[in-house]
């Protein structure tokens, strides 16, 4: 990530520091509005019926649903549309915020013994991409482990604001002629 971004700056890239404090909202916003909305559309008595069906980091997820308020909902929802405005208005006169795409590299899958490892692993790997989400922001992540020879699938993410998608991806092909395109990633591993 530090080396992408000198190399960003070194090319003219006029990078400015950005406060997203309402990012701390997040988690807990996306723990039960995303759940809700998945049970929403599966049906909570269709859930219940194939539940033992079902893969136990979704049930863990699914299950944070099953007691949220109408109320609480709600207040999440009119939340959430608030820290759109606030990104959007956090966002004027910008390209775009840059940030990594996660705060942690790829484990491999059997060192999540348990639904409790799981869940924590991808709690803390989407970290980053969820404050993109509750702004309410298009964005793209691009590769960067080429830029000091890693292997492993490191990347930084672009978020724009709410309906800037054509820009975003220009911005990402400017960015990828800056840094470089990197090989296939080996996937044997």
């Amino acid at each position: 990530m530090d080396k992408a971004m000198r190399r960003l700056s070194a090319a003219g890239v006029r990078l400015i520091p950005v406060e997203m404090p309402e990012a701390e909202e997040s988690a807990e916003i996306f723990a039960h509005l995303v759940p809700s909305d998945l049970l929403a559309t599966l049906g909570r008595d269709r859930f219940l019926a194939e539940r033992d069906k079902i893969e136990p980091v979704v049930i863990d997820r699914l299950s944070h649903a099953l007691n949220l308020s109408a109320e609480s909902y709600v207040i999440m929802r009119r939340r959430l549309e608030e820290l759109s405005r606030i990104g959007t208005e956090r966002l004027q006169g910008l390209d775009g915020w840059i940030s990594p795409t996660t705060p942690l590299l790829p484990v491999p899958v059997d060192e999540c013994k348990s639904t409790t490892d799981a869940v924590a692993f991808i709690a803390r790997s989407l970290q980053n991409t969820r404050p993109g989400n509750i702004y309410d922001c298009c964005a793209a992540t691009l590769p960067v482990s080429h830029l000091h020879g890693e292997k492993d699938p490191v990347g930084f993410q672009i978020h724009c604001a709410h309906g800037r998608d054509s820009h975003l991806l220009s911005l990402c092909m400017e960015i990828e002629q800056l840094l470089g395109r990197p090989d296939k990633p080996d996937m044997s591993r």
